[in-house]
């Protein structure tokens, strides 16, 4: 399902309280971006309704490949507007050369 449940964050949710319900440690969630920074953030806060403890962003969003930029400053503003620790998720080494400064930041 993974990146499908982007589109459907009804489903995300139940998903996510269902594990709740049957664990004793933390939830978290990773997901990728939308291309709208407010969708984005509007689908973190109901993750973090539904209970997780922190969310990893991956910085592209479904249909976007490693070639594509990451969008440091859309996770920077999904970190400013949760209250749950947000984990900036980037496999390419080179990144880490433009996120540092980001990095200050985040909480």
């Amino acid at each position: 399902m993974g990146a499908a449940l982007l589109s459907n964050p009804g489903n995300a949710r139940k998903i996510i309280e269902s594990v709740r319900n049957v664990v004793d440690v933390p939830v978290t969630c990773k997901i990728r971006v939308h291309e709208n920074v407010e969708e984005t953030i509007s689908f973190c806060k109901q993750m973090v309704e539904s209970g997780v403890t922190a969310i990893a962003v991956h910085g592209r969003t479904p249909k976007e490949r490693p070639q594509h930029p990451n969008r440091v400053t859309l996770i920077k503003s999904v970190s400013s507007s949760l209250s749950v620790p947000v984990i900036a998720k980037c496999v390419d080494v080179m990144i880490h050369r433009r996120l540092k400064p980001h990095y200050a930041n985040c909480s």
